[in-house]
């Protein structure tokens, strides 16, 4: 009975992380007020693949790839390499139509906001 009981909890807390995961899939636009001139605003492409979050960010014409996309406690953390330099990305989803997060890298942190890109 208790191995039941581990199994039915287990799959419920399984289909539960994974609809977490479908609000966070998307195509959003971003936006960082205060980065550097070229970076300001973009788009942030979130994919799930074989169960595993991944991604794209793109700035103007450049594309960086994302491998992995992390489900931590408060949000999700990932990291990429833009013109060189690696950036640290941590998102917490806001609602079903807004991400907040922080880019740290090259000494600087730079929030930003993404909304679901205009298709």
């Amino acid at each position: 009975m208790k191995k039941l009981m581990i199994i039915i909890c287990s799959l419920f807390l399984c289909v539960a992380l994974q609809a977490q995961n479908k609000d966070i899939v998307n195509l959003w636009e971003y936006s960082a007020p205060d980065a550097p001139y070229g970076y300001e605003k973009g788009t942030f492409l979130i994919k799930e693949k074989d169960g595993k979050l991944t991604g794209e960010v793109k700035i103007q014409e450049y594309t960086a790839a994302i491998k992995e996309i992390k489900k931590e406690k408060e949000g999700y953390t990932c990291s990429l390499y833009i013109d060189g330099q690696a950036i640290d990305i941590t998102l917490k989803l806001k609602g079903k139509n807004e991400l907040e997060g922080q880019a740290t890298g090259g000494g600087m942190d730079i929030p930003f906001t993404c909304k679901p890109a205009k298709k």
